[in-house]
């Protein structure tokens, strides 16, 4: 029996790394997955995996952000980026309260 799967969409993404960079046009395109029905997105920029809860307005067919594909991913993988979501702001808070403790 094939596992129920979610609607996604491939995006190109024009990220720029600072201020800096955006003034001079300097950016760069990564590959994202967003999953509408949850607004969350997943990428691998320079090889580390990034999965957050997105924002309204980062999916424009606009000219720089350009939707490539529709397609489909396992329920497995929406819980797990959602786990993994959770996960990175529990640590977050416990970060800020180590750091603030020393």
């Amino acid at each position: 029996m094939k596992e129920k799967e979610i609607k996604a969409e491939i995006w190109e993404i024009q990220i720029c790394g600072s201020a800096v960079e955006m003034v001079h046009n300097a950016y760069q395109t990564i590959t994202e997955i967003f999953i509408p029905s949850e607004e969350i997105s997943c990428n691998l920029a320079d090889g580390c995996l990034h999965c957050f809860k997105t924002y309204d307005g980062r999916y424009k067919n606009n000219g720089e952000n350009i939707l490539v594909k529709e397609t489909t991913v396992p329920l497995i993988f929406v819980r797990k980026a959602k786990e993994y979501i959770k996960i990175q702001e529990e640590l977050k808070v416990n970060l800020k309260n180590y750091l603030v403790a020393k």
